[in-house]
């Protein structure tokens, strides 16, 4: 299933799928996407959620086992995969094909990714998170623009020019922000378990 951020509210009011799969090159967008899942899923009884970050040396042997495994506070939980660099490697495809191949039905799986290349959107991984969910498209937001042929030369006239162009940096650079805050917290009741990998219960802290 392919689903545009847009389209995500209206999907998640009528059903929850077993994957979901976020990529895209707008972080901000992303998180809010991400967070909308986990709210969903927080309703259906998901009351713990597992993080791995995919990165150089990540063991996928541990999402084998997450997706195997019960539930320490007794009842469904989400596994989250991010995979920064969007490519898995070898063992990483192997794993997410087997993870899909047979879904728990306590587990809901949550994939975030940057945005895909269309051979890697064309991988038999990539195509095993879309046939067992839904993937998330997040393309970047459309900056408005002078509605005339004249805005822009008057803008540049009047020497507003530059604080525009300035103003969408600083605009970029708070959303990069956000979201590297968004991460990287995980609230008080997480338990740590080993590097680049959380257990904690879903709570309304940012992803």
């Amino acid at each position: 299933m392919q689903l545009r951020a847009e389209q995500l509210e209206a999907h998640l009011a009528k059903s929850l799928a077993a994957c979901y799969t976020i990529h895209g090159d707008e972080p901000l967008l992303a998180l809010e996407a991400a967070d909308a899942v986990r709210a969903a899923a927080r309703k259906a009884g998901y009351v713990e959620r597992e993080v791995f970050f995919a990165e150089r040396g990540f063991d996928w042997s541990e999402l084998r086992h997450a997706g195997a495994s019960l539930s320490l506070f007794g009842g469904k939980k989400i596994v989250e995969l991010r995979i920064p660099g969007g490519k898995p490697g070898t063992q990483g495809a192997e794993a997410i094909r087997a993870f899909c191949a047979d879904p728990n039905p306590d587990t809901l799986l949550l994939v975030s990714l940057p945005r895909l290349d269309r051979a890697a959107q064309n991988a038999g991984w990539f195509a095993a998170l879309a046939a067992a969910g839904a993937v998330i498209d997040v393309y970047p937001v459309e900056r408005a623009r002078p509605r005339g042929p004249d805005d822009g030369a008057h803008l540049q006239s009047d020497g507003f020019g530059l604080h525009v162009q300035v103003n969408s940096i600083v605009f970029a650079r708070l959303q990069t922000t956000l979201c590297v805050f968004g991460t990287d917290y995980f609230g008080r009741n997480d338990i740590l378990h080993g590097q680049g990998h959380f257990i904690g219960q879903v709570g309304p802290f940012p992803g």
